[in-house]
This record gives structure tokens, sequence and C-alpha cells, in this order.
């Protein structure tokens, strides 16, 4: 089974399986979990690349030829170059990269949301974790009718 997810449903996702893999599930459903995770986590590191480089092809740069940086009161922040050539071309961008699909080679099956030595109604998983997962959830394959 191949699930096609974007980036941003990809961060998203990410956070969902880090609520879940501190969950008491059962082992096979926790190896999955784990496994999923794994692999949006390193395709996430691809995306983060871009972002980086993204930051430096739009910020202004110092005369060591990386981004410069200025304090705000919310921290650090990187200092983009001025007009279309800078901020906005950046976001600009980095909506694009977002909106980006992929190819998920497994997602997470609704028996793995269940909770290890819980009664029925405290063992499924919060719904705000289920909705994170967004297309990684899957019913599994209907069986051919006889």
């Amino acid at each position: 089974m191949s699930i096609q997810i974007t980036n941003q449903e990809t961060q998203e996702a990410l956070q969902a399986l880090e609520q879940l893999k501190g969950r008491e599930l059962y082992i096979p459903s926790a190896l999955r979990v784990r496994a999923v995770h794994r692999s949006l986590k390193a395709h996430w590191a691809d995306v983060e690349d871009l972002r980086t480089a993204l930051i430096a092809k739009y910020a202004k740069l110092g005369e060591d030829g990386s981004p410069v940086y200025r304090q705000t009161d919310a921290g650090a922040t990187v200092d983009f170059k001025a007009g279309a050539t800078g901020l906005m071309a950046f976001e600009s961008d980095w909506r694009e990269a977002m909106r980006q699909s992929w190819e998920q080679s497994h997602g997470i099956r609704l028996e793995d949301l269940k909770i290890q030595g819980k009664k029925d109604a405290e063992q499924t998983i919060p719904y705000g974790i289920v909705l994170g997962l967004g297309p990684l959830v899957a019913d599994p394959p209907e069986e051919p009718a006889p």
C-alpha cells in the first residue's frame, strides 16, 4: 500500500507519531509506528535541507557567506533581503515545497491505534492524534467477495 502525502501533512504526522510513540501500543503496532516515524523523519530531513538552502538563497549574507540573523523580541530571526527577492520569495518557495507530495510506502492501520491492556472505551487513541496522522491512517484492504 503506497500513500501520497504532502510535506505539510508529513510535518503534522511527525508530531502525531511522536505522541503515539509514547503510548503503550501492542508490539506489532509499536514497531509499525516506529518504522513509519523513521521513514517520515528521513524525508523531513530532506525538506529541512531544502529550507536551509532557501534561507541561504534569500537571506542577507554575512562576510563569511552564511545567513545574517537579527535579534527580535521573539529571539533570533533570519534577516532576509529587501522586497520581492527576500522574505516574500522565500515564503513563496517554502509554500510550494510544503504543497509537494511524495510517496510513503506504508501507513498506520486502524487496528494499530489501540492501547495495550485497556478496556474498549479507554483503548483508543485520542482523536487529535488520529487526525494529525492524516493520510497515513488506512483501513485494511477489503477482502474480495466470494
